[in-house]
């Protein structure tokens, strides 16, 4: 529908070498929600973003990038502190790494820009709400960070909806987050640029639209045909030799229009007609985002400070849209951790750098980046923070990771009612427990040392790897007792993004010809948790 030709051969942009001596790079952060590598510039020619498309054109595109645990908070907390979510011990919903021993002192990634001078101001979902308190203000941030509301697809009756589309009227100020977040910032923007144009800033946007339930401008979802929106050609559930990998459809079995349909559960996927109104949700979602991101790119521009500012936009992680039966996250697969990853250095800086980057690397890896994009010293080694500064393999495409892979985990409960039931989502435990006999749920609100179950995984360039442990009360894995181990071949993948045509859908473990493999992998992964 949306064609968009990646220009990938002599388009090394002129973005290497010579930062200015002593110069300090503005930074414009965006994050997305709930964002997978669905856009343009990963060659999905089914959605418009043609502002994230140029973007990706004067920059590196990541195309092996991935979270460390495919949820929210978990993620955020992850990335933002620069440490692994065991370090964190932020796995759910219920703790922020503010929580964890010795995180008093620890510097958060805006905190470390902060700390060196630099104006840094959040609008929208940059830190989860309440995680850490108060967005961390005012240890991360120079003002009070802003959320925006966003509009949660209510009925009449005050049922909620998957998805839905709102009119850009009146009332749209109060319901078009992502809007409303990228105007607040372009207000900072200005101000700051007007009164204290010598001081660097550290500007992050957190734009919502692919938050579940997926809400957009109607004008946006009249880009989009229904009839012409292609789904999964993989709608059945995982097998069930493997019964973690897969999880119940909790939050989606409460919204009113799944109801509808008919619940959700591992024998029954989503009914095609309903699979096709919200990719559209989530596809108009994305596109909206798109011309946010479009007005932030132009205020770099008409403030004149374009010139000197890192962009970076990557998303919290990915997002299910019914392949293997699954929405949301939360599982070990590249639906869920790999996120898209866009990285622009400064013009001024003058650096030399590949259109495509192409191992793997994480979400950890941002903090000594953006500090090596915007002049910063390195982190303090003392900190023993695990990401690794990507600037050197930006310029000509090597590896620069101690291990040249990429790690994520998820937690397994099989209590529903503990992990959801004071919430929203306790309908959703309700619609499917009579598919809960085997099926667990992700923890959101369990207690750390009352999980079932941690899954873990390793992404290298060309396999993946994951296993499923016993979790114990001293929040440890239970390494003698695994299971369901997965090897997934990813040698054959040739598009920069393709969930319907990689080598997810055929579990390779236990095959004696990879077992020299799968051994290699489970000791990668032994090695980092």
């Amino acid at each position: 529908m949306f064609g968009w030709q990646l220009l990938l051969t002599v388009s090394v942009c002129l973005v290497a070498d010579t930062a200015l001596a002593g110069r300090k790079h503005n930074v414009l952060f965006i994050v997305s929600d709930n964002y997978r590598p669905d856009m343009g510039a990963y060659g999905i020619e089914d959605i418009y973003t043609p502002r994230m498309d140029a973007l990706a054109k004067s920059g590196v595109i990541f195309s092996r990038a991935y979270c460390q645990l495919a949820w929210c908070s978990p993620s955020r907390n992850s990335f933002l502190s620069g440490r692994r979510p065991d370090v964190t011990q932020a796995w759910n919903f219920e703790v922020s790494f503010r929580d964890a021993p010795g995180a008093q002192s620890w510097i958060s990634l805006p905190e470390y820009f902060k700390t060196n001078g630099y104006f840094a101001a959040s609008s929208g979902k940059v830190f989860h709400p309440d995680l850490p308190v108060n967005f961390d203000f005012p240890r991360s941030w120079s003002v009070q960070p802003v959320l925006q509301n966003k509009w949660e697809c209510k009925n009449g009756d005050n049922t909620t909806n998957m998805s839905c589309s709102f009119e850009q009227n009146v009332t749209a100020k109060e319901i078009d987050a992502d809007a409303e977040t990228a105007t607040l910032l372009l207000q900072w923007l200005h101000n700051h640029t007007e009164q204290q144009p010598q001081i660097p800033f550290f500007l992050a946007a957190g734009f919502q639209s692919n938050r579940l339930p997926w809400s957009y401008p109607a004008d946006t979802g009249r880009r989009y045909n229904v009839s012409s929106i292609k789904v999964t050609s993989h709608k059945n559930s995982l097998e069930e030799t493997n019964e973690l990998e897969w999880f119940r459809p909790t939050e989606i079995d409460w919204y009113a229009d799944v109801a509808d349909a008919g619940v959700v559960d591992h024998n029954h996927a989503m009914p095609t007609a309903l699979q096709k109104q919200v990719r559209l949700a989530y596809y108009a979602a994305a596109t909206h985002i798109d011309a946010q991101v479009g007005r932030l790119l132009d205020g770099l521009i008409d403030s004149g400070t374009d010139n000197d500012t890192v962009v970076v936009l990557t998303a919290d992680h990915g997002q299910n849209l019914g392949e293997r039966n699954m929405w949301s996250m939360m599982n070990l697969l590249e639906t869920s951790l790999r996120v898209p990853l866009l990285i622009r250095p400064a013009p001024s800086a003058n650096m030399r750098v590949v259109p495509v980057y192409h191992h793997p690397v994480e979400l950890l890896d941002l903090y000594p980046t953006m500090a090596g994009l915007a002049g910063l010293p390195p982190p303090d080694k003392a900190w023993g923070l695990p990401g690794t500064n990507l600037v050197p393999g930006m310029k000509n495409d090597a590896a620069v990771k101690p291990l040249n892979a990429a790690f994520g985990q998820v937690t397994r409960c099989r209590n529903c009612t503990l992990s959801y039931g004071t919430n929203e989502y306790k309908d959703g435990c309700d619609a499917d427990k009579v598919d809960a006999k085997n099926w667990t749920v992700a923890c959101a609100h369990t207690p750390a040392t009352k999980f079932d179950f941690m899954g873990m995984t390793v992404r290298t360039s060309d396999w993946r790897y994951a296993l499923w442990c016993q979790w114990t009360p001293q929040l440890k894995a239970n390494w003698s007792n695994c299971f369901f181990p997965e090897l997934y071949n990813h040698t054959r993948d040739t598009a920069l993004y393709d969930v319907e045509n990689n080598g997810e859908y055929e579990n390779l473990a236990g095959t004696p010809a990879v077992s020299g493999i799968e051994k290699d992998m489970y000791l990668l992964l032994r090695k980092a948790f």
